[in-house]
């Protein structure tokens, strides 16, 4: 998210050449940058990593065909009464076909889905073209809720 914790974790594996963070609101970047170091760990100033401001959704429909290897998610929307809200592009058919379409085959989909139930994740991703799906979920005190979900999905190596 916003705040480069995801982005510290990904540039951690050597195996990473080039990274893009994508995040809606600059200004919270910006903000994170300067009074959370402890969390991105200079991760913004890699010369791995390239950062957008835009809407996920948004970027992906831009974006050229199988040009990643990883997709990663760590978006959500809160409501007005402190529970999670869903109704965004972000957990729509559009995005995830919009993701299956820029992922290079062989590539993973990963998605932050905080503690709500979101079954229906399973038939998204699959009628977007992904040929599997994981749904796991932890136990998590820090996080709303109390727990954490996550989608993970691939698209297969054979045409």
């Amino acid at each position: 998210g916003g705040e480069g914790a995801t982005l510290r974790e990904v540039l951690r594996d050597p195996r990473v050449e080039h990274v893009t963070m994508v995040d809606v609101d600059k200004g919270l970047v910006e903000l994170c940058e300067k009074y959370l170091p402890m969390m991105h760990q200079g991760s913004f100033h890699s010369s791995k990593v390239t950062l957008a401001f835009d809407h996920g959704a948004n970027f992906l429909r831009r974006a050229t065909s199988e040009s990643f290897d990883v997709i990663i998610v760590d978006g959500i929307d809160f409501g007005d009464k402190d529970t999670a809200s869903y109704g965004n592009e972000l957990f729509a058919q559009q995005f995830y076909r919009d993701a299956f379409r820029v992922l290079r085959r062989g590539g993973t989909f990963e998605q932050y889905l905080s503690d709500v139930d979101r079954g229906d994740s399973v038939s998204l991703l699959l009628r977007a073209g992904f040929d599997d799906f994981q749904y796991m979920c932890v136990d998590i005190d820090s996080f709303f809720g109390a727990g954490a979900c996550f989608a993970l999905s691939t698209k297969t190596l054979a045409e």
